[in-house]
């Protein structure tokens, strides 16, 4: 993808699942920073990884540090300050557009004590939105009807428009591109700078899928 737009990959490191030291690492990325810095790691590695990069200014020397399942909701509050300004690609954030967006972030919040919806969270509901429709549209509770009617189903969900693609039965939906930044309670936060339509941004069908 970053070739097909006219860039350059300078360097790809990998490190193992439950790393506890990224100093080498981290020393590699620094000494030749890119434009862009890519990072997906996960869970207990990326709080690691956030607060060990800030104790070199890693991210800094980056012009943008790009994250793929590195600030989730999960480990955000851990993260804290270290991942200020990182921009993250994330199904679903408080502040997505829509009323039934608006609706769950205020039902989840209040029954939960004030705390904000995590993606997961509404990605649940909005599977079982669809599941929902697809009952309805088959006017049917067997298997084989509901599954023929989620085939190409279109409904509107806490995510917004979802499509259940027919060629390859993918959930096509949209995403949000969002940058870390403090809140207005001085914590870091997920401030929504783009929204992706679903059709714009997942492959087409591949020719080898078989319905």
């Amino acid at each position: 993808m970053v070739t097909s737009q006219g860039g350059t990959i300078a360097k790809t490191l990998f490190t193992p699942f439950g790393t506890p030291d990224f100093g080498a690492k981290i020393s590699e990325l620094g000494a030749e920073p890119a434009d862009g810095l890519f990072v997906t790691i996960f869970g207990s590695d990326a709080i690691n990884l956030a607060k060990q990069q800030q104790q070199f200014g890693l991210f800094k020397k980056y012009k943008m540090v790009l994250g793929n399942s590195f600030v989730i909701p999960q480990t955000l509050p851990a993260q804290g300050d270290t991942v200020l300004g990182v921009y993250q690609n994330i199904g679903f954030v408080a502040g997505f557009p829509g009323a039934q967006a608006e609706a769950f972030v205020k039902a989840y919040s209040e029954k939960y004590n004030g705390e904000l919806p995590p993606y997961t969270g509404a990605d649940q509901y909005a599977a079982i939105e669809l599941i929902a429709a697809a009952l309805n549209k088959a006017n049917s509770t067997d298997i084989n009807a509901v599954r023929a009617a989620l085939s190409g189903l279109k409904a509107d969900t806490v995510l917004g428009d979802v499509e259940m693609r027919a060629g390859d039965h993918q959930a096509v939906r949209r995403m949000a591109i969002s940058q870390i930044l403090p809140g207005k309670d001085g914590k870091p936060t997920y401030h929504i700078k783009k929204i992706e339509p679903g059709p714009d941004i997942i492959p087409p069908v591949d020719p080898a899928c078989k319905k």
